[in-house]
């Protein structure tokens, strides 16, 4: 039997006995098949109390690193042993400042709340709580995320079409294969975007689309032109912006985000997340022809319902027809149907204009009409 000195940690005796007796079978201080002091004679060098030991030698018998039989000796089992494994941190440059995206200033965490709020959830919460939840997330915090939601960004949500994830990249992989599923091949992206990012939406068979970006938001302007046909040339073109930002000052000093949102807005007219203007164009020797849609997303109405809560004003589709003619020499005739579908405005409740019922500043009060134009170019 080897005499062993071991330093134990007064505040945690029988975890760093434990931890003290497996450093020593690993450095090789204690070799297999050696005894090891027993319970009674070690726990008295220590000044521990023999049961404290006696647990300690159980866990080691149960890990592999002692053996034990009844009426014998406790050994240090017959087994090759290795040093324990270390983990190597990755060296990171020093930098003077660090500008690397994705990773929030940890220095900047609140550790006493998080933890004062840890113990309180802890000491009072059902048993229930600390088992499988709900999928989506647990249902206290999804109508807390909706309320912040609702209170500073002026979303209309709710804890049910609220979905809490492990964090950005777990939600954005979880939106690419939702998109699969449905049936997308191909995803727009933010040109320059985050590889990391960009990596996953590509692992999920989504095919990508860069498009530029600056501070304000989205521009695209797609064109398309098919090969001449025996009914003519086909082409389509699409221009639009999606708004990523446009936030304005308030008299505290404070920022508010006014895209989608004409709530409490500084000015009338309304910036949508999303506007557009698609066409279909059709020409055939002297015959041409456009059908074309401009779109406009929803977007929180300026004063709210009769119960007090924001509603939203629907989006806005409107198709258009034109055609043409220039069969005649120097001149072009041309008819068109505006509104062809005679599609009204969604309705709004704004007291910001004389017109009730909708915005004029993005609908015409004609709705659908006919016009025509007659064009001759001299000199030709």
């Amino acid at each position: 039997m080897r005499d062993l000195l071991i330093d134990i940690d007064r505040t945690r005796k029988q975890r760093s006995l434990e931890a003290a007796l497996r450093a020593a079978i690993r450095e090789g201080r204690l070799k297999p098949g050696d005894a090891v002091p027993s319970s009674r004679g070690l726990a008295a060098d220590l000044e521990l109390a023999r049961a404290t030991v006696a647990a300690a030698y159980d866990q080691l018998v149960a890990e592999g690193y002692l053996a034990s039989r009844p009426g014998a000796l406790t050994r240090v089992a017959a087994r090759p042993w290795t040093a324990e494994p270390s983990v190597t941190q990755p060296s990171r440059p020093d930098y003077r400042l660090d500008l690397i995206p994705g990773e929030p200033d940890a220095a900047r965490f609140p550790r006493a709340a998080w933890l004062r709020c840890t113990r309180e959830v802890l000491a009072t919460a059902p048993n229930e709580l600390l088992g499988y939840g709900d999928p989506s997330g647990l249902g206290e915090l999804r109508a807390e995320i909706a309320s912040y939601l609702n209170r500073t960004r002026n979303a209309i949500a709710d804890a049910d079409s609220t979905i809490v994830v492990p964090g950005a990249a777990s939600g954005l992989d979880q939106l690419a294969r939702l998109l699969h599923r449905l049936g997308a091949t191909t995803i727009a992206v933010e040109e320059p975007g985050f590889p990391f990012h960009l990596a996953i939406l590509r692992r999920e068979g989504l095919r990508l689309m860069p498009v530029p970006v600056n501070d304000e938001g989205i521009d695209v302007d797609a064109r398309v032109k098919l090969p001449p046909t025996s009914f003519g040339r086909f082409s389509a073109t699409l221009t639009g912006t999606y708004y990523i930002k446009y936030d304005v000052q308030q008299p505290d000093g404070s920022f508010a985000g006014f895209v989608s949102n004409a709530f409490n807005a500084p000015a009338t007219g309304i910036t949508p997340r999303w506007k557009s203007y698609a066409a279909i164009m059709w020409d055939y020797g002297p015959w041409s022809a456009t059908l074309g849609n401009t779109y406009q997303s929803d977007y929180i109405d300026v004063a709210p319902d009769v119960d007090g809560n924001l509603r939203r004003v629907g989006s806005m589709s409107l198709w258009d027809l034109q055609g043409s003619y220039t069969g005649f020499k120097n001149f072009t005739l041309t008819l068109g149907v505006k509104n062809l579908a005679d599609t009204n405005p969604p309705f709004t409740n704004s007291p910001l204009t004389f017109q009730s019922g909708y915005d004029p500043s993005y609908y015409d009060p004609r709705s659908r009409f006919l016009y025509g134009r007659i064009e001759y170019a001299f000199g030709k």
